[in-house]
C-alpha cells in the first residue's frame, strides 16, 4: 500500500470518528427532549443543530475519501482499517466527553492496533 493510499485511509477513518464524535455531542444536547415536545420535533430539532449537522458532513466527507481509497487499495487490506475507527472513538471519548475505559478495552485496542500493523505490512 502507498503511503498516499494509507494517508487516506487514515483520513477517511479519522473523519468517520470525528463525525461519530459530533452525532454523540448533538444527541447528548437533545437527551430528554421527546416527552416534551414528541419525538418528530425533537428529531427535527436534533437534525438542524450544528453538531449533527457537522456530524453529517463528516460522514460525507469521509465516504468520498473512501471511494478513493478503495481505487487503489484491496478490499481485504482497506476494509480492517475501520477497526482503527473504534480505537479513534474511545479515545476522543475520553479525552472529549470524560468517558472512561477500563484495562480491557485498552487491550482490545492494542490488539486492534496490533492486526492494523500487520495487515498493512502484508
Amino acid at each position: 500500500m502507498s503511503p498516499r493510499s494509507l494517508l487516506i485511509i487514515l483520513a477517511s477513518v479519522t473523519l468517520t470518528a470525528l463525525a461519530q464524535l459530533a452525532l454523540k455531542l448533538s444527541s447528548s444536547r437533545h437527551a430528554g427532549e421527546v416527552a416534551s415536545g414528541g419525538l418528530l420535533r425533537s428529531l427535527l430539532e436534533q437534525f438542524m443543530n450544528p453538531w449533527t449537522i457537522a456530524g453529517l458532513v463528516g460522514y460525507g466527507l469521509s465516504f468520498v475519501l473512501w471511494l478513493l481509497a478503495l481505487r487503489d487499495v484491496p478490499l481485504t487490506i482497506a476494509y480492517p482499517f475501520m477497526g482503527l475507527t473504534l480505537v479513534l472513538v474511545a479515545i476522543f471519548g475520553v479525552a472529549l466527553l470524560g468517558e472512561t475505559l477500563g484495562a480491557a478495552k485498552l487491550f482490545g485496542m492494542l490488539l486492534v492496533c496490533a492486526g492494523l500493523v500487520l495487515l498493512a505490512r502484508g
